[in-house]
C-alpha cells in the first residue's frame, strides 16, 4: 500500500507521487492512497505543492522511463539556485517571457564510441563475462513561454545558469536479481575536448559528474558477472 499526507509539514498540498528508480504495475502518480504492484526495488517520493514568487524561472527533470530520477529537495535546491541572484536575460523576447530548465534523463545502450572510451579506463574489460549493462544521458534544456500569446522557444542555456546546477545526484533501484551476483562500475564520460575533430569521448573528471557547457555527459554502466 501507498501513501502520503494529504499535506506536508509546511502546510503544501499533495501534489503527485514521483517513482525515483524501479519497475511498477499498476501506479497511478496523482493518487495520493493506492495499491501497487512492485516488481524488485523501487523508490517513491511524494511531490508537494511549490509556489514560484513573480519573475522566478522554474526547474524540471523528465526521465525516459522513471528508472531514474532526482530527489525532490535536490530539485527545489537547485532550482533556488537559478533563481538567487534572479538571472539576467540577453533580449526582450526573453524578458517577457516564463523560464523553465528541464534536466532530461536519457537511459539507453552505450554508444560505440562511450564503450570505446569505458573499455580503454577499466582493466576487467577484456574479461569475457564483462558486460556493458547502460548509458545514461544527462542534458539541461531551456525553454521560454511568452507571457502575451503562450508561445513557446527553446533557447540556450546561460553558462551562468549551468554552473549553478553544477553537480547533483540522481537515485536509482538496481534489479534485484543482480544484486549479489554482479560488481558494478560506473563511469562518467563526456565529449572529448582533444580530440582532433571533436567527435570521441573521454572520461570525465574524478568526483563524478562535473558541470561542462556545451558537453553532453553520458553515465555508462558498466557490469561484470
Amino acid at each position: 500500500m501507498l501513501s502520503a499526507d494529504a499535506t506536508d509539514s509546511t502546510g503544501a498540498a499533495f501534489v503527485r507521487w514521483q517513482l525515483l528508480g524501479g519497475s511498477v504495475l499498476g501506479f497511478n502518480p496523482a493518487l495520493r492512497s493506492q495499491s501497487v504492484t512492485v516488481s524488485g526495488n523501487a523508490i517513491f517520493e511524494p511531490i508537494y505543492q511549490s509556489a514560484l514568487g513573480a519573475n522566478q524561472v522554474e526547474l524540471q527533470v523528465s526521465s525516459s522511463d522513471n528508472s531514474f530520477g532526482i530527489a525532490e529537495n535536490i530539485r527545489r535546491t537547485k532550482q533556488d539556485a537559478l533563481n538567487s541572484p534572479q538571472l539576467q536575460e540577453d533580449n526582450v523576447w526573453a524578458s517577457n517571457s516564463n523560464a523553465t530548465y528541464t534536466i532530461k534523463l536519457q537511459k539507453g545502450a552505450p554508444s560505440a564510441d562511450v564503450r570505446q572510451a569505458v573499455e580503454q579506463a577499466d582493466g576487467n574489460s577484456g574479461e569475457a563475462s564483462f558486460r556493458f549493462g547502460w548509458m545514461l544521458d544527462v542534458k539541461l534544456f531551456r525553454s521560454l513561454t511568452r507571457t502575451a500569446d503562450g508561445a513557446v522557444l527553446n533557447r540556450p542555456v546561460p553558462e551562468d545558469a549551468a554552473a549553478r546546477i553544477a553537480n547533483f545526484t540522481i537515485t536509482t533501484a538496481l534489479n534485484t536479481a543482480a544484486i549479489g551476483k554482479t560488481d558494478y562500475a560506473l563511469y562518467a564520460v563526456r565529449k572529448c575536448e582533444r580530440c582532433p575533430d571533436g567527435s570521441g569521448f573521454e572520461l570525465a573528471a574524478s568526483g563524478g559528474l562535473r558541470d561542462q557547457p556545451g558537453c553532453d555527459l553520458r553515465a555508462p554502466g558498466g557490469n561484470r558477472r
